[in-house]
Formats: C-alpha cells, structure tokens, sequence
C-alpha cells in the first residue's frame, strides 16, 4: 500500500495514516511506503512512523532534490532515471491512497514514470475539498480535481453514512457510487474513573486551531456561561494554528484566565494519556473518537457552525456519521455539559460505557479489509495536462499570497 501526505504533522489525516500504517504492519506483516510532499515534517511523529512505514520525499524523484522550495514549483522539475531504491519502495504496492486531488496528481505521475498501474483511491475527509464555491471562472487545477473526484467512482472514498446526501445537495454532479466506510481508531481499555476526579469539571479539546473548527472560539462563551451560572469548570486547548491570539484575546476579554488554558500541542503517542485526565471532550473528527475510546465521554462539536450546539454525545447519533451541519437535532452545548455536572459517579460511568462501546464501531482493523476489496478497481486514467495544472496551481497559490484572490485562504470555512 502507497500512502501520500502534504505534510506530516499532528492532525487527524496524519495520525490517521500512522494507524492505517501500524495496522496494516500487523495484519499483513508489511510496511506501507509513505511518500510526503513536504520536508517540513513533525521530527518525533517522523521517527515513529519509520517504524511502521518506509518514508521517502516526492523531491527525491526530481532533479534538485536538495532544493528547499515549495513542491508545487518543485514538481515542474525532469524527473530523475529511475532509482532502484525508490522503485522498490513502489514496486509490489497493489493500491494507493490520497487526500487531495493535488495529492493524486503527483502520485499518478511517479507511478506513471516508473510503469505501474495500480488504483489510487482518494478519501473525503472535509465535505468543502471539493464543493468549495469559487467566484469567477473556476482555474484549471480545480476543474481538474472536481473531474477526478468524479470519476473515481468506487476508488472514491467517504468516511460517513450521510456526507454524500450533503455533498449532492451544494455539488453539481452526485457521489452515492463512492465506497463508503469509518475512519478507524484504535480501541484501547476504557479506564475512565469519575471518583478520580475533584469537584471541578475538566474539559478539554485536542486539535489544530482552524478557523472551520468553530467551537475553538464559541466554547469560551460557553465555559462563560456555565461559570456564571455557578458551575465549576475549566477547559484546556490543545494544539496550534491560526487561531492562537484570537482565542487569547477572547480569553481575556471574558475574564477566563482562571478557567480556559491553551496548552500548546501534544506529541500524538501522548494522545490517550492526556485526555484520559479529563471529565469531558469536545471535538469533531477521529480526535472525538479516539477519547471515546478511552472511555471519555464525548461531546460532538459540529464543524463550521458559529452557534453552540451540538448532537450531544458521539454515543447519541445512529450509524457512522456526526461530523457536518443539519443532520440529527441539536441542543445547546452549556446544557449538555450542565447535565454532565449533576450526574453522580454511576451516572458518569455508564456515560463512559456508552461512549466506548460506541467508539468499537470505529476499529482500525476493519479497514484494512476495506481497502483490500478496492485492490482489483480499475485504474483511473485522467485527462488532464501535468504541467498546466502545477501551472494553473501556482498561479492562485500567488495570487492568494498576495491578496489578489480570496476564496482560496477561505475555502474551508
């Protein structure tokens, strides 16, 4: 199996491949070959992925490989003859997978370059990658990725039950032939102790600071809310991003400083150990999941909504699905968490339980099976030109810089 990230970061694609990675090591005694667009990677998560996966840089395929410039410019370099070591990172691989039609572009031309013909299959793991809104004329790296997403047909694949319902509703063309299954997690023992904990109420959330996971800026109201409504409670932030001083400055500007801490990011193989530590989560994403799985009980935060509400717990939704808008009815986060403060130690637990047992139906080792039944797909050929579209590519990348277009920097939102 062939793996293509942008970057190897802390975020939840990331620690997603990792466990594919680790599973796939498990079950078929193999490493996957993980190929990053990138150099700048997360140096400890790279140390641990070589230990479940062989790594190589898209650069090394390239003339100038010891360049430090972006891989969009990078990749209109020659490509190097054929490297014996990087053919047989590739060769004996039956499928490969990809997040981003920019992703798949460049793996179908090394694979290309060195004459395998093995499917790409390409997951949905945020419903705007490719139904975004795009004033004017749309440019021709976007034509082309909405083209292949399309096309894909079973190599296309989304992690919920509902997001192609959504997806046809603001898409003009309809994905209900995709491949359709969980993004897995790994089900460790549920530990959760509520007799542990003191008599103040521990929140946390664990992910990037992006300007589409909204409740990193509403839950500040919320934790407002429920203090001045006499509950005792405090809420920790883990991770980075865009959102640093804007979440510091609503912090002080609601008088949080006692009550709301950014911590900072964590390394992923601390993940368990630090959200185990808390009486409640709320996120979206496999981070959601995977404190479920630590038998945290769970809060669903809806992404992209500028409202406080949620589904309730990830154990309240039926089926697979709990990430995106309108689809189960909503309650106000501040009573959910409110109920949570008057449950006695017995209610807290089967909280726990129902949460966990929730998270199994997630288990990365399903996956693995899942990809093995899209190995025998038809390869998609794409008709599209390789360098016009790096071209077309750079250009908004420029132009975005600059300020001469915005509907790229915003895309997600």
């Amino acid at each position: 199996m062939i793996l293509c990230l942008y970057a190897l970061q802390n975020g939840g694609v990331e620690t997603y491949y990792y466990r594919l990675a680790s599973e796939y090591l498990k079950q078929k005694n193999e490493k996957i070959t993980l190929i990053l667009l990138n150099k700048s990677v997360n140096s400890e998560f790279y140390d641990k992925f070589t230990k479940v996966a062989n790594i190589c840089f898209y650069s090394e395929f390239l003339y100038g490989s010891n360049l430090s410039i972006p891989i969009s410019i990078h990749a209109l370099f020659p490509f190097k003859n054929k490297n014996k070591s990087l053919f047989g990172l590739l060769r004996g691989k039956s499928i490969a997978h990809v997040a981003t039609g920019f992703e798949f572009v460049l793996i179908q031309k090394i694979l290309c370059k060195y004459g395998l013909n093995i499917p790409i299959t390409m997951g949905m793991y945020h419903i705007k990658e490719f139904s975004f809104k795009v004033p004017n004329k749309m440019p021709y790296f976007e034509k082309t990725n909405r083209t292949i997403f399309r096309e894909l047909r079973r190599s296309r694949i989304l992690f919920n039950d509902t997001v192609s319902m959504k997806f046809n509703n603001i898409s003009p063309f309809n994905i209900d032939d995709s491949t359709v299954f969980p993004i897995g997690i790994d089900i460790k023992e549920n530990s959760y102790n509520p007799s542990s904990f003191d008599n103040v109420i521990s929140i946390c959330s664990i992910g990037r600071l992006v300007r589409f996971k909204t409740y990193n800026l509403w839950m500040l109201n919320v934790i407002r809310e429920l203090i001045d409504n006499g509950n005792k409670v405090n809420y920790h932030i883990y991770g980075y991003g865009e959102l640093d001083n804007e979440i510091k400055n609503k912090i002080d500007d609601l008088g949080l400083n006692d009550s709301v801490f950014l911590m900072g990011e964590i390394d992923y193989s601390d993940f368990s150990k630090v959200v185990s530590k808390y009486n409640l989560f709320i996120g979206s994403g496999t981070a959601l999941l995977e404190s479920a799985a630590c038998g945290v009980p769970s809060i669903i935060a809806i992404e992209s909504i500028q409202e406080p509400y949620t589904y309730g717990y990830i154990s309240d939704v039926p089926g697979i699905s709990y990430n995106t808008d309108d689809m189960y009815k909503k309650v106000a986060v501040a009573d959910i968490i409110e109920s949570y403060c008057k449950l006695n130690d017995d209610g807290r637990k089967f909280l726990s339980s129902k949460n966990y047992i929730k998270a199994k139906e997630f288990s990365i080792s399903n996956n693995i099976k899942e990809f093995d039944l899209l190995k025998n797909n038809d390869t998609y050929v794409g008709r599209y030109n390789y360098y016009i579209y790096l071209l077309s590519f750079n250009f908004i990348l420029f132009a975005s810089k600059f300020n001469m277009v915005d509907w790229y920097k915003s895309r997600y939102e």
